[in-house]
């Protein structure tokens, strides 16, 4: 996922897989405008075949925020 933001705030990531496990990025204890995390990279396996809805939430760490979500289907382990 990219996201920006106009005031070149850092980001805080979540993202939730569907199926109990997720990963994240904090906000920084300082507001800063760096630029910071307009990126994030995932990867993940699961452990069962199914049908997985995957969502994603981005925010800078003020009061904007943004989200993501699809489902993946699993069929092949």
């Amino acid at each position: 996922w990219n996201a920006t933001d106009a005031d070149n705030d850092d980001l805080a990531w979540s993202v939730d897989f569907g199926d109990g496990m997720g990963i994240g990025t904090d906000c920084e204890s300082l507001h800063l405008k760096n630029r910071k995390n307009w990126e994030m990279r995932a990867s993940h396996s699961w452990s069962k075949k199914g049908v997985y809805g995957v969502h994603a939430v981005v925010k800078d760490c003020v009061s904007g925020s943004d989200k993501d979500a699809f489902d993946i289907n699993i069929e092949n382990l």
